[in-house]
């Protein structure tokens, strides 16, 4: 339900002069119709108003199980704890079966699968990333990806690293870190 083209909240606009009612996202697109039916005047108010709390209520849960999730994680790494894991496990899940894999915009659907783990400690370095990442943009992973990559051009152009050959060892690395036939 995070589908860009229909920006939430949603609203129910004033029945027509039908008794039908539209149903719009946050710009006034319409999204559907309710049709009132024959005998029930209020069917199509119904309708919509249940319609609309539906996707908005969804949304809200949706951001609160992501700022589970983020909390849990942001924990479990900052102390060590990881009893708190199968913690993040369920908020991850939770939010894998609130939105299709194939919903346009959803973040799990351009998840892949993961690169082998010889040593499993890719898991403790992409929370490592993650715990960065949230200290730039504490929600918008994507944006804080890029402005984190560009501030670390800005430094390297600083501090005479070339960035192109940094990101080329980090490359060998992760290859290193992620090939299971390691001598």
């Amino acid at each position: 339900m995070t589908d860009e083209n229909t920006p939430r909240p949603w609203h129910a606009e004033e029945p027509d002069e039908k008794g039908n009612v539209i149903v719009a996202d946050e710009q006034d697109v319409s999204i559907c119709r309710c049709y009132q039916q024959p005998h029930d005047a209020w069917t199509a108010v119904a309708n919509a108003a249940l319609i609309v709390r539906s996707v908005n209520t969804h949304e809200l849960l949706l951001g609160a199980l992501k700022k589970a999730q983020f909390a849990l994680e942001s924990v479990a790494y900052l102390t060590g704890n990881n009893d708190l894991l199968p913690y993040v496990k369920i908020c991850k899940d939770a939010i894998a079966t609130a939105v299709p894999a194939d919903c346009p915009g959803n973040d799990t659907a351009r998840q892949k699968d993961l690169p082998p783990d010889p040593e499993n400690m890719n898991d403790h370095h992409a929370q490592r990333a993650a715990t960065a990442l949230r200290l730039i943009h504490a929600s918008d992973y994507e944006a804080a990806l890029c402005d984190l990559l560009c501030d670390l051009m800005h430094w390297c152009d600083r501090n005479e690293f070339d960035f192109d050959d940094e990101l080329s060892r980090a490359r060998r690395h992760y290859d290193a870190e992620t090939t299971t036939g390691r001598d």
